[in-house]
């Protein structure tokens, strides 16, 4: 029992009520922008923009800026393309590079997700027989990284 007054025990800082996951509002799954941001219909491909563009009021009373919310997101395409590459088994021959530009990473999504996995594991057995055999550019390093857009 500590006397009246005592410094409290020194206990570690309590986690933070908000990760930086739930600064956006994934409501709508990964996969499902992915389709919208590879819609041929002009308003669909619109509406996404918007949506990501456009702050949600929990995060505006929450104080989160359109750049920490677009970093989130950011983030979350490029996790969601690592983890299609490695379910494929191509992490260690192939890699994206989105840059800032999340809707190019969505559509790279949109095709890891909607190729056959056949198709995509060919890819990487011949992406592995270039390298062994040295048929890729003489500064081609693995994984080769090509931008998403």
């Amino acid at each position: 029992m500590q006397p009246t007054g005592a410094a409290l025990s020194s206990r570690p800082p309590s986690p933070a009520l908000f990760q930086p996951a739930d600064l956006f509002d994934l409501s709508l799954p990964i996969s499902k922008m992915a389709a919208m941001a590879m819609a041929t219909d002009d308003a669909k491909r619109a509406a996404l923009r918007s949506q990501i563009a456009t702050r949600t009021r929990q995060q505006e009373l929450l104080g989160h800026t359109a750049e920490t919310v677009n970093s989130t997101l950011l983030n979350a395409v490029q996790q969601h393309i690592h983890k299609a590459l490695r379910q494929l088994g191509l992490a260690d021959v192939l890699a994206f590079d989105i840059g800032g530009d999340s809707e190019a990473g969505l559509k790279v999504i949109y095709l890891l997700e909607r190729g056959s996995g056949e198709e995509w594991r060919a890819m990487g057995r011949f992406l592995r027989m270039a390298f062994i055999y040295r048929l890729t550019p003489a500064d081609a390093t693995r994984p080769l990284r090509l931008s998403a857009d």
